[in-house]
């Protein structure tokens, strides 16, 4: 299955194409597929993009694995400059209070509910050891 990583945001993103020089992260408005995701994110988080990894479906963000008795497998170099990537394009955007909501899920579980909420700071976001857990809403502050 693919990845999907919603980002919620109070004011309007700026939009991210890969390129050959810039493969690590795409940022694009919401499209109808994703529109059950709306319903997971606050009311004030208004704006709603999806962003794709360095994989050409989208996939690369780093990931707690799902089963029980699977182990994590090491993070890839390229996962990481995602996450990177992500904490450059995030920090101009991130205050003091939450002004971005990160979902991840598959594609096709968008209506899933999310069975964890937390808040974290940015800097998380860039530890070679971050990983994402599947149907979790994250709430980005400042470091």
């Amino acid at each position: 299955m693919c990845q999907r990583l919603y980002i919620a945001s109070r004011e309007p993103l700026r939009l991210l194409k890969k390129t050959k020089h810039e493969p690590y992260l795409e940022v694009r408005p919401l499209d109808e597929v994703g529109t059950p995701v709306r319903r997971h994110f606050r009311k004030e988080f208004e704006h709603l993009y999806v962003a794709g990894a360095h994989a050409p479906c989208g996939c690369g963000f780093p990931e707690h694995p799902s089963g029980e008795h699977q182990k994590a497998a090491k993070i890839a170099q390229e996962d990481r400059l995602t996450m990177q990537r992500l904490h450059q394009y995030l920090r101009p955007i991130v205050g003091k209070r939450p002004r971005v909501q990160l979902y991840l899920c598959w594609w096709g579980d968008e209506d899933e509910k999310p069975e964890h909420e937390r808040e974290m700071r940015l800097g998380e976001l860039s530890d070679p050891l971050f990983r994402f857990r599947r149907l979790e809403i994250l709430s980005i502050r400042r470091e």
